[in-house]
């Protein structure tokens, strides 16, 4: 039986629902609420602006969805490879003088 795409690797509904629908609004929220004067304590504190912090994050984010879309991707080709197979041999005409 195929797996279904809840049962893909690094595939999770309730995750990608939570990056989409809390953490990202979240984390750009909590990146606006920073008063422009109070950001360079972000630079004191890790070495990296606020900027740069807040692409590091997004990356991470875009770094997970690409993992996922790409085993989505993989899982679809093996459905639908499984398929042809599954056609050629279910109406493979094995009569055929001429193979």
């Amino acid at each position: 039986m195929a797996m279904s795409r809840e049962e893909i690797p690094s595939f999770n509904r309730v995750d990608i629902e939570q990056m989409l629908d809390l953490h990202l609004p979240k984390l750009v929220k909590s990146y606006i609420d920073i008063p422009a004067a109070h950001r360079s304590e972000i630079f004191r504190r890790t070495g990296k602006s606020a900027s740069f912090k807040l692409n590091e994050s997004l990356d991470q984010m875009q770094s997970k969805i690409d993992d996922i879309l790409r085993n989505l991707a993989q899982h679809d080709i093996d459905a639908f490879t499984n398929n042809i197979k599954f056609i050629g041999q279910k109406y493979a005409d094995d009569d055929d003088p001429f193979k």
